[in-house]
């Protein structure tokens, strides 16, 4: 659970409750004193309850006088099992702060792999596995080095298969075997050599959980610390040559991951559009390249009002904060 919603359903307790929380969640698990604690940890269980069903909705709705009415209700009650169902609340509030168990969930992508006049299908290279379907990411040309244990052999597509049959393992819009890459876990990118010694590497980039940039890009790509170049291109010369950041610029860089990284997801579809502009690729300004040590790339979409997404991965976006994301459009724009 974010800290900013607690903060904010805790602003309609008295002070004295708030400090009486904070110290019964500072304790260690084991016997709590329910007489004493047992009216506050009701209260408290209405904000828990409150702050839950505003996460679902996405925003805190602020209706406070629901809220105090429900809280001076429970605490009349003072009963047992309302206390223990709160402290069974707080420490489901604790532990969702500490794994992070909150976030976007991008949904399963929906292939038909009969079908030839989906998008999807007519432009990426695509298979299952595991119950997964991974899509084509980027095309290295040496990059066998990193090339893992073989897992299996894609089969292609099969006419009898049909849109009921959902995702059908070893099937795919493409043929071939496919491995594991060394350093990346499985569940989140695969590879398939090419004849000409190219390897082209492929990532589960849907029925996934992401909460902030860091579950992306530090947790998947081990971006920090892990990239030599960093190159872009703008919008307007999307097929020219790739401009290279001086080492003068690092500062400048290493402030950027760090604030993707701290940042947390959003849906795409809602980044906000001026007017004239049909959709959030008119808002589209530069590409940053991640040219990693081993020979991956991390591809970055940096959109006006500070939004970047991953390539390959647009159905969530992060946005950046505002200075730091300005410090970076400054030196892209002077040309590194």
């Amino acid at each position: 659970m974010k800290k900013e919603l607690l903060h904010d359903a805790l602003n309609l307790l008295d002070d004295d409750m708030i400090e009486a929380v904070e110290a019964l969640r500072g304790k260690k698990k084991g016997k709590i004193n329910r007489q004493k604690w047992g009216s506050l940890a009701a209260c408290f269980c209405v904000a828990v309850v409150a702050i839950a069903a505003v996460n679902r909705a996405g925003i805190f709705s602020g209706k406070e006088t629901g809220m105090e009415q429900s809280a001076e209700g429970a605490l009349t009650t003072g009963n047992e099992a309302a206390s223990s169902q709160a402290v069974a609340a707080i420490e489901a509030v604790t532990e969702r702060e500490e794994t992070g168990a909150e976030g976007i969930v991008i949904p399963k992508m929906e292939v038909d792999l009969n079908q030839s006049d989906g998008a999807t299908m007519d432009m990426l290279a695509l298979f299952f596995y595991q119950g997964r379907c991974y899509v084509e990411y980027e095309r290295i040309e040496n990059g066998i080095e990193f090339v893992g244990e073989k897992l299996g052999t894609i089969k292609g597509t099969v006419d009898e298969w049909n849109i009921k049959d959902g995702y059908v393992e070893l099937a795919g819009s493409i043929s071939g075997d496919f491995y594991a890459v060394d350093g990346y876990d499985q569940s989140f990118m695969l590879c398939m050599k090419n004849y000409d010694g190219s390897v082209t590497t492929f990532i589960n980039n849907n029925d996934i959980t992401v909460r902030t940039g860091a579950d992306l890009f530090e947790d998947r790509f081990h971006l920090t610390g892990n990239y030599e170049i960093v190159e872009y291109q703008t919008i307007d010369d999307e097929f020219g040559e790739l401009i290279q950041l001086s080492e003068e610029d690092e500062e400048v860089i290493a402030l950027f991951v760090e604030a993707v990284n701290d940042a947390p997801f959003m849906l795409s579809k809602e980044i906000p559009l001026d007017e004239g502009e049909r959709s959030r690729s008119d808002r589209l300004i530069y590409r940053m390249f991640f040219r990693m040590k081993d020979g991956m790339t991390v591809k970055l979409n940096l959109f006006k009002g500070g939004y970047v997404e991953l390539w390959r991965f647009g159905y969530v976006c992060v946005q950046v904060d505002s200075d730091i994301f300005e410090q970076m459009i400054a030196v892209l724009e002077s040309g590194g």
